[in-house]
């Protein structure tokens, strides 16, 4: 298994939190890059 990539502190809302892959916008969702993990996040979880 691959070591995630070195998340910048700065932009760590880029970062998957389970596996550290990049975050893909996609209309109102974040998508995580990696085929195998499967993490997203919509946008209705930022209105908090």
């Amino acid at each position: 298994m691959a070591e995630p990539p070195e998340i910048n502190q700065d932009h760590w809302w880029e970062f998957c939190p389970v596996c550290g892959s990049k975050l893909v916008n996609q209309k109102c969702r974040f998508v995580c890059s990696n085929p195998k993990c499967r993490y997203f996040q919509s946008c209705s979880e930022f209105d908090t």
